[in-house]
């Protein structure tokens, strides 16, 4: 909020200085000489009073009521030679003031007029000129300086009012937006009409509206058609059994296994993306205290016959925190990351835990091809596959990795992908504790 006052504030200070100088300048060049007459009218009570005690003072005394003529008024009275007057005038007042009139400055203000001191005897006449100062040159800066001051504390109140309404405005729009982002689809933005960000907010309902609305569509299209497709593989399976039972040559047979392996991975696609569904359905966590030591020696004995020949390496701590969370959809987070290493493994498969600052993390090294630093956030995508080693040769739909990543969200927990020091991929799941 401070950023924004500041920023109005300065910004609204510097515009008044530049239009108040801009101003004062255009009626300096435009008024000047009604506002040299209105100078002059003011002070001719005191130029007056001066001329007729000066002017009756004997040429001897004539100094001497002068300085006294100082000491008694405010008004700041000085005697200076023409030349010095003149550095303070334009052309056109020279000449008048050489002509015997009383002229006017009005920035800074003074005024100057002819001295008439008459010589004394002996001493030669002079072009001596009176300058008026009717306050002194220190008090005026001091004058302005507070009245610009109190000006600007004055200017801040009602703008920092109006800052911090606008910056809770603004903050409520934030948090809209991250929450929308954070998978709340229906997080809105609640701005009064009234308000100047009411606008915004509208176009961002809107926005937010639209895309709850495509994303619904899309998911429930998604969810229609995978129950659709569960009755006829079913079915097809169910007759590829009994053709089979029926069949008696080996090539049939073979054709026959065959289209039910293709079967079978189409019957894998479509639970997989039942799955993906129902981690968007609200309330989709049960959770309960977890072992995670437990669990991640179930993961790794569960995906032994993945890997073969490879070895996996487990490097769990004896005691790790037990945490709050469902356990199924952990159990399935970790067991697709540990599939997908043993798929693209060489040798080996490693798979530790460590307590970190603010929660646990769980990591799984392979010494595989690795994956290039551009592709490491669109492997969790869905159905993103890499056009490389890791493609549909290997298996799979590219939607492990997404389930395991829409589960960490879920949990409120991270994964991302990274080089492992063994060559391949590293895949690091932060849970929070």
């Amino acid at each position: 909020m401070l950023r924004i006052l500041f920023r109005i504030y300065f910004l609204t200070a510097i515009a008044l200085v530049v239009f108040g100088y801009i101003v004062a300048h255009s009626v300096r060049q435009h008024f000047s000489s009604e506002m040299e007459r209105y100078a002059l009218d003011r002070t001719s009570g005191e130029i007056f009073l001066l001329g007729k005690y000066l002017d009756s003072a004997p040429p001897s005394e004539w100094l001497a009521r002068f300085d006294d003529y100082k000491r008694r008024h405010f008004i700041r009275v000085s005697l200076i030679p023409m030349k010095e007057a003149q550095a303070h005038l334009s052309q056109e007042k020279i000449a008048r003031l050489q002509h015997g009139e009383w002229v006017a400055n009005i920035s800074p203000e003074a005024y100057f007029g002819p001295a008439h001191r008459p010589p004394a005897p002996g001493e030669p006449m002079t072009d001596d000129v009176i300058r008026f100062d009717p306050v002194g040159p220190k008090q005026v800066p001091m004058m302005v300086t507070i009245g610009y001051t109190s000006l600007a504390l004055l200017m801040m109140l009602p703008m920092a009012l109006w800052a911090r309404h606008l910056w809770k405005e603004l903050d409520s729009l934030s948090k809209t937006a991250r929450s929308f982002g954070e998978g709340q689809l229906a997080a809105r933005a609640a701005i009064a009409k009234r308000s100047p960000v009411y606008p915004l907010a509208e176009c961002i309902n809107d926005m937010a509206t639209r895309i709850e609305s495509l994303l619904c569509t899309q998911k429930e299209l998604v969810h229609s058609v995978s129950h659709e497709l569960r009755t006829p593989i079913t079915r097809l399976d169910f007759g590829f059994e009994m053709l089979l039972k029926q069949t008696g040559g080996d090539g049939i047979s073979s054709r026959i296994r065959s289209m039910q392996g293709d079967l079978a991975q189409l019957n894998e696609l479509v639970n997989e993306l039942l799955q993906l569904g129902r981690l968007d359905q609200p309330q989709a966590l049960m959770r309960s205290p977890v072992d995670l030591i437990a669990l991640l020696s179930d993961c790794a004995s569960a995906a032994r016959h993945e890997l073969g020949a490879k070895q996996l390496e487990l490097d769990l701590p004896p005691l790790l925190a037990a945490i709050e969370a469902d356990a199924r959809l952990i159990d399935r987070a970790v067991g697709n990351v540990l599939r997908n290493a043993a798929k693209y493994a060489e040798r080996q498969v490693r798979l530790s835990a460590v307590k970190v600052g603010d929660g646990i993390d769980i990591v799984i090294d392979d010494d595989g091809p690795g994956i290039p630093a551009a592709e490491r956030d669109r492997i969790f995508e869905p159905f993103y596959r890499l056009d490389r080693s890791r493609d549909r040769t290997t298996g799979g739909f590219g939607l492990g990795l997404a389930i395991a990543a829409k589960a960490m969200t879920l949990h409120g927990g991270t994964i991302a992908a990274s080089d492992s020091r063994t060559g391949g991929a590293r895949f690091v799941m932060h849970f929070p504790v």
